[in-house]
């Protein structure tokens, strides 16, 4: 599918209103290419490594099917993003605990490639879309709250935005396309630890390229959709929430504010991980038979999406505190073979030693700790008590992941899929993105970027 070179503009009068208040606040988080950083390059190395490695899983081998020899940008945005949350190792927006890779970069490098846009362009819209979720973070946890998903919503809305930027770089355009991808945009917690959540947030950046294209064709809006007094937010959250945004500000540290996990396991997950590592070395134990009580106290946010103890499927202990917990202080740091189907089935097949294990670990809820931090303390069978506060884990803002480690991290991803000269050369191929011309010619994304069949003759 080719995209028409121009973009027809929005009639006169369309940005009055609730969506030119929208287009003002956009034309505020857009961003100019001397504010590009390399942080910025970290979260698409991050993206992609997590992106290969989730290729394999069973939800991504369906979804391919499903593509099959599909070109449009859109069924193929949409792979790539199910690639990149099959394994829920991708980013978190601290504030809005939205994932903003997976909502952004498959739609952005999709209609990118398709263009033969400079890569600066890529990560300016990148950049963009972050800061768009920045400015909409307030509503991500008032979503989770009542059982949606913040991704589902927040990250859709981004998407469009972005995709829209970056094929036609106008703000009002922007906005409309939010309008259209409220119409669409939707996510339920429900689908957490199951495989439909990578289907459901590969559906943000799918939903969002699908809107910024309509917006660029110069389809009217619905205006309001978004932030109106009729839109999707306050229809949900109620019209005074929407004051609450952060208007009129630009959101310059919005980067810094995603998160990189180290750990292939919900986000909300990782501050407990973190002080078992901690405990389990200052204590020097390794058997959960060593273990009397464990109390784990975090956010209700984290309890309500994090605390699940009826594990169906190995997706489920990726969201559940206690699993999670128990791998650390058994294995040590979490990796993708700690969520394995046959790891969480040896487990599962002791029902009464999970069982006990769940009843020693008591979950408690306190709304004053950050969302994503939390206290831990563990007393041993022998009287011992050990005792570790993280309010900030490794890799959230506060504690962030090195370029060292995020590299690391991507050879980690990509082992499986490619040789050490292939991933290598991949590595080199993203960090030096900022200096292409046309990404067109980088042939390193033959290697990251999902494959579709070609038609038979």
């Amino acid at each position: 599918m080719s995209i028409a070179p121009t973009h027809r503009a929005l009639e006169a009068g369309a940005g009055a209103g609730t969506t030119g208040r929208l287009t003002a606040q956009l034309d505020l988080l857009t961003p100019s290419e001397s504010q590009l950083s390399p942080r910025l390059t970290d979260l698409v190395v991050d993206a992609l490594g997590v992106a290969v490695a989730g290729r394999g899983q069973p939800v991504s081998v369906a979804a391919a099917s499903i593509v099959g020899s599909s070109r449009t940008l859109w069924d193929r945005a949409w792979l790539h993003g199910v690639q990149m949350h099959a394994l829920d190792f991708d980013d978190t927006h601290e504030a809005s605990l939205c994932h903003t890779a997976v909502a952004l970069l498959p739609g952005l490098l999709a209609a990118a490639l398709e263009r033969s846009l400079p890569a600066t362009r890529l990560l300016q819209a990148h950049l963009f879309g972050v800061r768009v979720v920045d400015f909409l973070a307030p509503l991500g946890p008032r979503f989770n709250e009542m059982g949606l998903h913040s991704t589902g919503l927040v990250g859709t809305l981004a998407a469009a935005a972005a995709s829209s930027w970056l094929l036609d770089g106008d703000p009002g355009v922007s906005a409309a396309a939010m309008e259209f991808a409220a119409l669409t945009a939707s996510g339920l917690g429900a689908a957490f630890g199951t495989d439909a959540k990578p289907i459901q947030a590969a559906r943000t950046t799918e939903a969002g390229l699908r809107a910024a294209l309509l917006a660029g064709a110069g389809v009217g809006p619905p205006h309001g959709a978004a932030l109106g007094p009729r839109g999707l937010v306050a229809l949900w959250l109620g019209e005074e929430v929407i004051d609450t945004l952060p208007w009129e500000t630009m959101a310059p540290e919005a980067v810094s504010q995603v998160a990189l996990k180290p750990y292939p396991s919900c986000f909300l997950t990782h501050s407990t991980i973190d002080a078992i590592l901690w405990i389990r070395d200052q204590l020097g134990i390794r058997d959960v038979a060593d273990v009397a009580l464990v109390e784990v106290v975090a956010h209700p946010v984290a309890i309500a999406l994090a605390d699940k103890t009826a594990l169906r499927t190995a997706t489920d202990a990726k969201f559940s505190l206690r699993y999670c917990a128990r791998e650390a202080l058994l294995r040590g740091v979490p990796v993708v073979g700690s969520f394995a189907d046959h790891v969480w089935r040896e487990v599962m097949a002791d029902r009464e030693g999970w069982s006990r294990w769940v009843d020693r670990v008591e979950v408690r809820a306190d709304r004053d700790l950050p969302r994503v931090g939390a206290r831990v303390v563990l007393r041993t069978v022998d009287g011992r008590t050990c005792a570790r506060e993280v309010m900030a884990p490794h890799g959230s803002a506060a504690d962030p992941l090195t370029a060292t480690e995020v590299d690391d991290k991507f050879r980690a991803n990509c082992a499986g899929a490619m040789s050490d000269a292939q991933v290598e050369a991949a590595l080199a191929g993203v960090r030096g993105l900022a200096g292409v011309a046309d990404l067109g010619d980088l042939t390193v994304f033959c290697e990251l970027l999902p494959q579709v069949e070609q038609p038979t003759p």
